[in-house]
């Protein structure tokens, strides 16, 4: 089974009938082949590229989020309170509209575009996509009221801006633009839950949620119980203690479970777990992801033969263990979608055998 999501932007396999099923309780973003932000309806898949590269990334998958600050891309809007700016809805926005994004013109030094905003503590994540009209001033952010203002750096083109997470109640976000008559574009304002950002959440009178990505089949007639491997290219942005998974099969439960993931603090492995117990860790490859950057993992499962390689890497083994029972695919999560890759997930290869060593560091290169 060869699926490949970034080249054929489809979900279906290339060399079998297998369907995979796809859903999304809501509407989601992405970017085209030229850069412009797109809006996929609810329950349609996410193919991704990179706005500044345009390079194809391949199926989007993501948590679920709320975006909480009103009115993200009209800030002449009375959530927002501007002192000492001049605020336009006049700007074309990363959407290619025109008149749907807005613009910040500092009339004074240190103008401020600020909204407050009631919610109760918890961990926020601040972003928005920002260019430069006019000036060459300093321009900064802030999640905190202004206890806090982060320097962003903002060009010509449009850029997403962000700053680091904070854990508090009744954030007020917004901008300060330190030289007078400098002035800005913004587009796509974002406060969600959370310490990353997540693809962008449009906004009007309410705050907005983006529903999880769902990515299954119970289809199983390509699998092997026996012996197989897999070779999966993949990236996320949640390189954190927290494991994050690009595909799983599981028996819908986290007791029977093979999966391809990256297992906490960038570190890729496949994973084999069955009767609840770990029989196979296979991360011990000499390899540590990034951030939004593609790695490939090839691993392979047989009973007391389980090998791994990342990237072209060591090979890691593990030579004791027996297989689980498994009745669902999981692309981009885990047993009922759990712990989700946030990120893209490029291809996915099945071969129903456990290849050599030597062939899976050469099909993870």
């Amino acid at each position: 089974m060869y699926v490949d999501f970034a080249t054929d932007k489809n979900l279906g396999p290339r060399n079998t009938n297998l369907a995979l099923t796809f859903t999304r309780a809501s509407s989601g973003t992405y970017f085209d082949n030229t850069g412009t932000l797109q809006t996929a309806l609810t329950n349609a898949a996410r193919f991704d590229h990179n706005p500044s590269t345009l390079a194809s990334l391949g199926l989007s998958h993501r948590e679920a989020r709320t975006n909480v600050c009103l009115w993200n891309r009209d800030l002449t809007n009375a959530a927002w309170a501007a002192v000492t700016m001049t605020v336009a809805k006049d700007q074309t926005g990363i959407d290619g509209s025109a008149n749907s994004a807005s613009s910040l013109t500092a009339t004074a030094g240190n103008g401020t575009c600020l909204q407050a905003i009631t919610l109760a503590s918890a961990a926020r994540f601040q972003s928005a996509y920002v260019k430069r009209i006019t000036g060459t001033g300093v321009v900064n952010m802030t999640l905190d009221n202004g206890a806090t203002w982060i320097a962003v750096t903002v060009t010509a083109a449009w850029t997403r801006v962000t700053i680091p997470t904070q854990t508090l109640a009744n954030p007020t976000v917004g901008f300060k633009i330190v030289t007078n008559a400098d002035a800005i574009a913004v587009d796509y304002v974002q406060n969600e839950n959370g310490t990353f950002e997540t693809s962008p959440i449009a906004t009007t009178t309410a705050a907005a949620t983006r529903a999880l990505d769902v990515c299954s089949t119970t289809d199983l007639s390509w699998f092997n119980a026996s012996e197989g491997t897999f070779v999966v290219r993949f990236a996320t942005r949640d390189i954190s203690a927290t494991a994050v998974n690009a595909f799983a099969m599981t028996d819908g439960t986290g007791n029977e479970r093979i999966s391809v993931q990256e297992s906490g603090s960038g570190v890729p492995a496949i994973i084999v777990i069955d009767g609840g117990a770990t029989q196979a860790n296979t991360g011990a490859s000499g390899v540590t992801m990034t951030a939004d950057t593609f790695a490939t993992l090839a691993g392979a499962y047989q009973v007391n033969n389980f090998a791994g390689s990342t990237n072209g890497g060591a090979i890691g083994t593990d030579t004791s263990g027996t297989l689980p029972t498994v009745t669902t695919l999981n692309v981009g999560g885990r047993n009922s979608q759990s712990a989700p890759l946030n990120g893209w997930i490029s291809s996915l290869a099945y071969y129903p055998r456990r290849l050599p060593d030597a062939t899976l560091q050469r099909l993870s290169t």
